[in-house]
């Protein structure tokens, strides 16, 4: 998927403060409306997530007219302004039921909503049947709103992105979108790092994409155990109206690199009867081995403590998370090195020394370095410092129980 570090700026129906104005984006080819509809189709496919969504000729002209609109004027905005020049009816009805974006290119791996949790949402919506889409002149619009009548499932389903058995899913991001983040109405300060959102997405007899739905549990287990999350839904004050019928589930801190989690989540739905049903979903997923930020001292502080210039050679660090089983405990690191050198890790906990250990990497490249964990070693909260050949990784992590 996306780079964790892609920031686009994106706008939802309803939640628009204000026109944002933006300086003409340079001309880039277009992606049109059937190519769009077929990287999100490939995208739900590829989770578990209903398919086959057709590509509305006339709603993509609108949503084309629409880009171009904003193209002209510099806005980014949900609808147009008869006194300005571009405007169409059409396109401003498309506007006020589609998502909207800039300066991105959607492609077969690049979706420009996936750190806006509330627009992807509606994407990833089992209820979508048809969908316009185009991007332009470096403007961009879906629909998402125009036609949401999909038959719901004969059972009651919950779908889930990412879907069960993912394998190398982020491990963190930072959302953005406007006006508002699901995690800003939790407390989470926007540009904060957290955990990647999971999103679940509800159908079954009588649901629509307007149904309440409401978590009654929730949880994501990992390496470490339990995961600080909060939940989101339909009766979620600011977002819940925008979500459609379904959960979001967000970790407020990255998780583990290269660790299987497993999400757990009880939704109560309420369908056309009025009645009140609940509907669970287990599923699981596997996080990539990212490397985290690394500091590499400058050649001149290497000098200065007798190491040379050319210490300083390891290209990545990555955390892989600690890992319990048959009572041993594994730390795992990821490691690039250009030339043989020493691996050095030290456990800090109260400000105090627990544990130090050094391997010798006798050979070149990438590796993944496990250390044992003494049964001594109490469970809790540790700082983590790792240094390879100059390059320092420090996080903080939890060291689980012996189990």
């Amino acid at each position: 998927m996306l780079d964790t570090t892609l920031r686009p700026r994106l706008l939802l129906l309803g939640l628009l403060l204000g026109a944002i104005s933006v300086a003409p984006s340079p001309a880039v080819a277009d992606v049109t409306g059937p190519q769009i509809v077929s990287f999100l189709n490939a995208q739900r496919a590829a989770h578990g997530i209903p398919d086959g969504i057709f590509e509305d000729p006339a709603l993509s002209e609108a949503c084309a007219k629409h880009d171009r609109y904003g193209a002209t004027n510099g806005q980014l905005v949900h609808d147009e302004d008869p006194a300005k020049p571009g405007y169409t009816a059409e396109g401003d009805d498309a506007a006020g039921k589609a998502v909207l974006y800039r300066s991105d290119t959607w492609s077969a791996t690049a979706n420009p909503f996936e750190l806006a949790p509330i627009h992807l949402h509606q994407l990833l919506s089992p209820f979508l049947d048809r969908v316009g889409a185009y991007e332009t002149q470096g403007y961009g619009c879906a629909t998402t709103m125009a036609s949401i009548g999909r038959p719901p499932e004969a059972a009651d389903t919950l779908f889930t992105y990412p879907g069960d058995g993912t394998k190398n899913w982020r491990t963190s991001e930072v959302d953005d979108e406007g006006a508002l983040t699901p995690g800003a109405t939790a407390g989470i300060p926007p540009g904060t790092r957290t955990g990647p959102t999971l999103y679940v997405m509800a159908s079954g007899p009588g649901l629509r994409w307007t149904s309440n739905t409401k978590v009654r549990a929730a949880s994501l287990t990992g390496p470490a155990g339990a995961v600080d999350i909060v939940t989101f839904d339909r009766s979620s004050p600011q977002v819940g109206p925008y979500l459609p019928a379904g959960a979001q589930l967000l970790p407020r801190a990255p998780l583990a690199a290269g660790a299987t989690y497993t999400a757990a989540i009880r939704l109560q739905v309420t369908g056309d009867d009025g009645i009140p049903r609940e509907v669970a979903r287990t599923w699981s997923f596997t996080t990539t081995f990212a490397a985290l930020p690394v500091t590499t001292p400058s050649p001149e502080l290497l000098m200065q403590n007798g190491l040379g210039a050319k210490a300083a050679c390891a290209t990545a660090l990555g955390f892989g998370g600690i890992r319990s089983r048959q009572g041993v405990r594994r730390l795992r690191v990821r490691t690039t090195a250009c030339r043989p050198t020493i691996l050095r890790l030290t456990l800090k906990r109260l400000g105090r020394t627990a544990l130090t250990r050094t391997v010798r990497l006798k050979g070149t490249g990438t590796r993944t370095v496990t250390i044992l964990l003494p049964r001594r070693l109490r469970a809790g909260r540790y700082g983590v410092v790792v240094t390879v050949a100059g390059a320092r990784l420090s996080l903080s992590t939890m060291v689980p129980a012996v189990r």
